[in-house]
């Protein structure tokens, strides 16, 4: 049993891939480069803003990168929830298997995104804590994040598990000394760890976190 379930968010929790495809093709198409596809625009999420447009062909000098980047935060804030939705179990194990426990998101999204998108969909109040890119801590794979939280809600590493999609969370975990369990149905799809704990289905959540029914 756990004291804390710590989720990574993009891959995760909610499946926002298609907004960030959406906003990043029209900042390639206004810069005059190829559009790029859902597919390939899932595999170049989860390491910030300049390397999403540099993995997508984004190519100029260092001041029209960062033009295209503020022009992508502006565009991807101001409409953040067009498709975006949590995955179907998420809710329901929220709110019900997973109620009980003390829950936490450590992400490498901006925080203040992260916060819009968690307000628009009515998932913040399942958190004790969101912590999101631009705040005290530096970016995962650095722990210093998760090891705050542990502290702040006195959780044990050996009753502490991320749940995540990614490399970069599984090495956060590591780092951490805690758990890990890996989402199969996430963004990094050329992740595929082995002997960790896996979920994709809700059914596959409990077992991951030895939580089935008694028979």
């Amino acid at each position: 049993m756990y004291d804390l379930l710590i989720f990574d968010f993009d891959g995760t929790l909610v499946d926002t891939a298609p907004d960030i495809a959406y906003h990043a093709n029209a900042v390639l198409k206004k810069y005059r480069f190829k559009s790029r596809p859902l597919a390939t625009v899932k595999k170049a999420i989860g390491h910030g803003v300049h390397e999403l447009l540099k993995d997508l062909g984004f190519e100029g000098d260092q001041d029209a990168l960062e033009e295209a980047v503020a022009d992508f935060k502006k565009k991807y804030f101001k409409e953040p929830v067009i498709t975006t939705k949590a995955y179907p179990h998420v809710r329901r194990m929220l709110s019900g298997p997973l109620k009980k426990f003390k829950k936490v998101i450590v992400t490498n999204k901006p925080q203040d995104l992260t916060d819009k998108i968690l307000d628009r969909l009515d998932l913040k109040k399942f958190f004790e804590a969101v912590v999101g890119e631009g705040g005290d801590f530096p970016r995962k794979p650095d722990p210093a994040s998760v090891r705050h939280l542990m502290r702040k809600l006195e959780a044990r590493a050996e009753r502490s598990v991320l749940i995540g999609d990614s490399r970069v969370d599984f090495d956060t975990a590591g780092e951490a000394g805690i758990g890990f369990i890996h989402v199969r149905y996430g963004y990094d799809i050329a992740f595929r760890p082995k002997k960790v704990r896996m979920a994709e289905t809700a059914a596959d959540w409990l077992k991951a976190l030895n939580l089935e029914r008694k028979k």
